[in-house]
């Protein structure tokens, strides 16, 4: 059985892969406005994973 989502849910989300995902989570937000949702480190302090949303409700998920 599928289930709807919920209205308010994105129905496709975009994965994007860079190898410095810190300076990608901050070229995105300088060039297209983006805003970070979450920013996720290792236990070295690096960026592995972000989450970035745009006004209009879009989502993008960097890792």
């Amino acid at each position: 059985m599928v289930a709807n989502p919920p209205e308010d849910m994105p129905r496709i989300s975009p994965h994007l892969f860079y190898d410095d995902v810190a300076a990608a989570i901050d070229w995105l937000v300088k060039a297209f406005g983006f805003e970070v949702r979450v920013r996720m480190t290792d236990e070295n302090g690096g960026v592995v994973h972000g989450e970035l949303e745009v006004e209009t409700g879009g989502l993008v998920l960097i890792g």
